[in-house]
């Protein structure tokens, strides 16, 4: 019997809502290197309008745009039936879905009529383990809990997320797949001479957004206690401060102290990660945790609260603290400078972080694919 080929066809919604962001890189990493290993693979993109970027990019990757239906006037008739016009028009344009597969980068369901099997990625639990975070989450909820009941395979990016969701989706039992994912090629240990963007004082470093769960609160409060803050500062790379935050950072009087990188390139934050004493994660919960290996690629010491997902990635490279306990994060700091001898720890996390490859990733998808295109 010969065998099938492979052709996917791709929702574009995650270009939209994070182009820059860890879910659209697994995406741009990965299918130019399942086009790589199979010249026969069609990936066949399909996009809401022609505003996107940082798309992933090979010559057996195509991009459909459904644009059309925003040309349609006058815009205030039409725009009651927008969703079902674009549906129709990817129904349209997908052609025969019998022999295709398709894709959800987030939780959107095929067109209607769709004939063809449907795999879907699970990055996290967050929306259902903290909705005080993501006001009018219910939609995305309906939306995933559909995706995931309908899906003929489901992806997770860690063991700790597959476990978060057979607990609150019975349906998603005996059809998940973990998919672990890495770090970019850039992350990786610099000399001095090779440091372009040269910080001038010691400093420890925080990476990332800064909302509820991800304790940035807890960081400041340690940090606030820490005897050492005068000589050593906490350097923030993300996005602009919060009024609550600026006022926070006033009251614990660390307004000299720490320093906030905005919109900075890989590159930049390379530098970043070679130069800090520290890489500190104290998030409470993650799907997986690419900083983590970003920061032990590059050769910098970690300091990460203990959550299922870290401990997954990371092992036992960081020096741990309790979630959440600002206390215990000040004991971690303390250890960590008191003690000299951390190069076989960052020498461990190096070989760790190089564990984890695109390619690995990228492989076991596509095989998983595979597999489901011949049943």
């Amino acid at each position: 019997m010969t065998e099938k080929n492979l052709f996917l066809i791709i929702d574009g919604i995650i270009f939209e809502k994070t182009p820059y962001g860890g879910i659209a890189r697994i995406f741009t990493n990965i299918l130019p290197i399942m086009c790589d290993m199979d010249p026969e693979l069609k990936i066949t993109l399909f996009l809401r309008n022609d505003r996107y970027y940082n798309l992933p990019e090979h010559n057996q990757i195509s991009t459909i745009f459904l644009s059309d239906v925003y040309k349609l006037r006058p815009w205030r008739l039409w725009k009651p039936y927008f969703k079902t016009i674009q549906n129709l028009l990817l129904r349209i344009r997908a052609g025969n879905t019998k022999n295709k597969i398709w894709l959800s980068t987030y939780f959107t369901r095929p067109p209607f009529n769709w004939q063809g099997k449907e795999v879907v990625w699970v990055f996290d639990m967050i929306y259902e383990l903290f909705p005080e975070v993501m006001p009018n989450s219910t939609p995305t909820i309906i939306m995933k809990e559909k995706a995931i009941n309908n899906a003929d395979e489901i992806f997770c990016i860690s063991e700790s997320t597959a476990v978060d969701l057979y607990q609150l989706y019975e349906k998603s039992k005996g059809k998940t797949n973990v998919l672990h994912l890495s770090h970019d090629d850039i992350f990786t240990v610099r000399s001095k001479n090779e440091i372009d963007h040269h910080i001038p004082y010691p400093f420890i470093l925080y990476v990332g957004r800064r909302t509820h769960y991800k304790d940035f609160d807890i960081l400041l409060n340690a940090y606030s206690q820490w005897n050492r803050k005068g000589k050593i500062k906490l350097v923030a790379v993300g996005h602009s401060w919060s009024a609550d935050e600026e006022k926070t950072i006033d009251n614990l009087g660390l307004s000299n102290n720490i320093i906030l990188f905005e919109k900075i390139s890989d590159d930049v934050l390379c530098d970043l990660y070679n130069q800090a004493k520290a890489f500190i994660y104290p998030s409470r919960y993650e799907g997986f945790g690419i900083p983590l290996l970003e920061a032990m690629a590059c050769g910098c010491p970690v300091v990460a609260s203990r959550i299922p997902s870290t401990t997954e990635v990371a092992g036992n490279i960081p020096i741990y603290f309790e979630p959440s306990d600002s206390e215990s994060l000040l004991d971690a700091l303390n250890f960590l400078f008191s003690h000299n001898n951390l190069q076989e720890r960052i020498d461990l996390g190096i070989e760790k972080a190089a564990e984890f490859t695109w390619e690995k990733t990228a492989k076991m998808f596509y095989s998983n694919l595979k597999t489901i295109n011949a049943n």
